[in-house]
């Protein structure tokens, strides 16, 4: 059994674009939630539900996989909690070494 992981708005997270074939890093993206959208009245209907708004503009359905950016694990998305207060909303997580490479090209340019 896998524990549960909340989703926000305002939370980042990556994901691989339907459109793309698996594994083409042209596919890959990172984006913030806007929004996060009811299930529907009709809940037969998980083909019609997109319940996430992203930064991006791209749609996600209910069983795309996601990775919420601060956890690292991949799952769709309808496996996690969603909510929808922005509420300790996470901010957009960059590695130490991206860190370390804009402070060494600040120092280049200056």
């Amino acid at each position: 059994q896998r524990p549960y992981d909340i989703l926000k708005v305002g939370d980042w997270i990556s994901y691989n674009d339907p459109v793309f074939v698996a594994g083409n890093p042209d596919g890959y993206r990172e984006t913030r939630i806007t929004a996060i959208r009811d299930m529907p009245l009709n809940p037969d209907s998980q083909t019609d539900y997109f319940p996430l708004e992203l930064e991006n503009g791209d749609v996600l359905s209910a069983d795309s996989r996601i990775k919420r950016l601060i956890t690292g694990r991949t799952r769709p998305i309808e496996e996690f909690v969603l909510l929808e207060e922005e509420k300790g909303a996470q901010k957009h997580p960059v590695s130490k070494s991206k860190q370390r490479k804009r402070a060494r090209m600040k120092n280049i340019m200056n």
